[in-house]
C-alpha cells in the first residue's frame, strides 16, 4: 500500500537508481525484511553495557596487578619534646617499588622519610611538650609499568611528648570575700605554663595540722566556709598531664571580718521644750532641749 506523498521530493540530479526508488516508495521509505528491521532495531542499551563490563573488567585487572606494599606495627614512644617512631613494611609487586613515606604530623607539618628497609625506625623533634600528637605515615610507590608514583594506604598513631615540669605558681592573694566564700588567684607558673593541667589548692587554720584540698584548671578557686579574722596556710601545686605535680606555692594568708558593720536601726528621744515653772520668788527657770540620738549597729 503507498501512502500519499505529502512532502514532494525534488528528483532533479538524482540517478536512476535513486529516481526509481523514490518512484516505488514516494513516502521516502524503503520497505525493509523482517531480519532487516530486527538488526535495525536491537537496542543500543546492550552495546553499552557490553562496553561498561569491557571497561570494568579492565579496571579490576589493573587494580588487581597494583599489588602495593603496606605499613604495619605502626607505634610511637614518647620522648622529651620528640616523639620516635617505628613500623614495619611489607614488600608488594616488585613492578612497585617503594620510594618514599610521607609523614604528617598534627595534621600540619609534613616530611618525606626514605627507608627501604623492612623496619624503619624515625624520631619527630622539636614538638610541644605536656601534649598528645597525631601522625599519618603515607608510603608512596614507583610505578616502573604507567611511570609515575602510586600513593599506598595511609597508616595512623598518636604519641605524647614528655612532661616538663613548671615552676611554681606566684603572687597568691585575696580578691573577694563574700557570703558564699573567700575567693583566691595566683598568677600561673612563667616556664611551661603549657604543662600545667590543673591546680591542687591545700588550705588549713594555722593550728590545724590536716589540710582540706581541692582542684581547679583556673588560676582561682572559691572556698567556702572560712572563719572571719582566721590565719590559714594555703599551698597551690601546679598538675601535668600524667598526674605529676610542680613545686608549690605556699603562703599565709588571713581572712578579713567576714562582713560590715551595717546600722539596721536607729533610735532617736527628743525632750521637746520644757516650759519654766513659776517659782514663788518668780524666779525663771532656763528652758533646756534635749535630744539624745541612739545607734544600734549589727554584724552581718
Amino acid at each position: 500500500m503507498n501512502l500519499p506523498n505529502r512532502c514532494p521530493v525534488a528528483t532533479h540530479g538524482l540517478g536512476n537508481t535513486e529516481r526509481e526508488r523514490q518512484r516505488s516508495h514516494p513516502d521516502g521509505f524503503r520497505h525493509l525484511t523482517r531480519q532487516q528491521l530486527k538488526k535495525t532495531t536491537r537496542p543500543n542499551l546492550t552495546i553499552s553495557i557490553m562496553k561498561m563490563l569491557l571497561y570494568l573488567t579492565a579496571a579490576i585487572a589493573v587494580c588487581a596487578a597494583q599489588n602495593l606494599g603496606h605499613i604495619e606495627n605502626l607505634k610511637a614512644k614518647s620522648g622529651d619534646e620528640s616523639v620516635t617512631l617505628e613500623w614495619d613494611f611489607v614488600k608488594g609487586d616488585a613492578a612497585y617499588r617503594l620510594h618514599k613515606y610521607t609523614l604528617v604530623t598534627d595534621n600540619d607539618f609534613s616530611e618525606d622519610i626514605r627507608c627501604p628497609a623492612d623496619h624503619c625506625v624515625h624520631t619527630v623533634d622539636y614538638l610541644e611538650a605536656c601534649k598528645e600528637h597525631t601522625f599519618d605515615l603515607t608510603p608512596y610507590f614507583d610505578d616502573t609499568i604507567n611511570s609515575g608514583t602510586v600513593d599506598g594506604d595511609t597508616a595512623a598513631t598518636t604519641g605524647y611528648t614528655y612532661d616538663k615540669p613548671p615552676n611554681s605558681p606566684s603572687n597568691l592573694r585575696i580578691v573577694s570575700e563574700e557570703e558564699l566564700g573567700t575567693t583566691l588567684q595566683w598568677d600561673a607558673p612563667t616556664k611551661n605554663t603549657v604543662c600545667v593541667k590543673s591546680y591542687k589548692v591545700c588550705f588549713r587554720l594555722d593550728a590545724d595540722p590536716n589540710p582540706t584540698c581541692d582542684t581547679t584548671e583556673d588560676t582561682t578557686v572559691l572556698l567556702p566556709g572560712l572563719q572571719a579574722c582566721g590565719k590559714y596556710h594555703v599551698s597551690v601545686t601546679p598538675v601535668t598531664p600524667t598526674n605529676a605535680e610542680g613545686p608549690k606555692l605556699e603562703q599565709d594568708v588571713t581572712t578579713g571580718d567576714g562582713g560590715r558593720w551595717t546600722v539596721i536601726h536607729t533610735l532617736r528621744m527628743r525632750v521637746n521644750h520644757i516650759e519654766a515653772e513659776s517659782k514663788p520668788n518668780n524666779v525663771q527657770l532656763p528652758v533646756y532641749k534635749y535630744i539624745l540620738s541612739i545607734e544600734m549597729i549589727y554584724w552581718l
